[in-house]
């Protein structure tokens, strides 16, 4: 997705093989345009975000471009934190 939608999860049953049928057609019903793409693993955990980041440093900066912007506002906000 280019932006948050966070209805398009309301009542998807995680951790099933629903998911993405579920997600789509939750997507469908909100309006927005859904193109399916190459089916690709989930992150789901901290091993998971750590493979993540190392495939994407072996990649093309055009390849999931919105995936880099994420991580980095995801890494930065961590990274201000102050507990």
């Amino acid at each position: 997705m280019r932006e948050h939608h966070l209805r398009v999860t309301e009542h998807v049953e995680w951790s099933t093989t629903r998911v993405y049928a579920q997600t789509r057609r939750q997507a469908q019903r909100l309006g927005l345009r859904v193109h399916a793409v190459q089916e690709w693993y989930d992150v789901d955990g901290p091993d998971d975000l750590d493979r993540l980041q190392r495939e994407l440093l072996d990649c093309p900066l055009d390849v999931a471009p919105n995936t880099r912007i994420a991580l980095a506002q995801v890494f930065s906000s961590v990274g201000s934190r102050r507990d």
